[in-house]
């Protein structure tokens, strides 16, 4: 997925748009520039061929429909969850984050943390991975 592509797909998912939904072509800001009635910068086009050849949007005359393919790309795209780190003298200090609040932005997740020797890779590594994947 190029950035002009996710770019595209993102104006969907800051609408808050499931499957199905529809959007004017000039209706899409920075995403989508156009000039003298085609779309000005060439990576774009090629993002938009790639979105529509791959089947996250469908083409129509007045809009671009997001597929359920896209939908589900734009759910997986950004993580639930996320993590902080801190170095707080000898120690590492990992806090779980969690996406809240419209538009959407990564918060601390309560008391969700774990403390890890600064010397000890593996254990702040494993602190990062639970933390993102929502088990701290």
């Amino acid at each position: 997925m190029t950035p002009e592509a996710q770019r595209i797909l993102d104006v969907f998912k800051a609408r808050n748009l499931q499957a199905g939904a529809r959007i004017h072509p000039a209706e899409f800001g920075d995403a989508v520039i156009w000039k003298a009635g085609h779309i000005r910068d060439e990576p774009v086009r090629e993002a938009l061929g790639l979105l529509f050849k791959e089947g996250y949007l469908i083409e129509y005359g007045a809009a671009f429909e997001l597929t359920k393919r896209g939908a589900d790309h734009l759910s997986k795209a950004q993580s639930k969850h996320g993590a902080r780190v801190y170095k707080v003298g000898d120690t590492i200090l990992v806090k779980q984050t969690v996406l809240r609040g419209t538009p959407p932005e990564y918060v601390v997740d309560g008391q969700k943390e774990r403390h890890a020797a600064e010397k000890d890779d593996a254990a702040i590594a494993a602190a990062v991975r639970d933390a993102i994947n929502g088990r701290l």
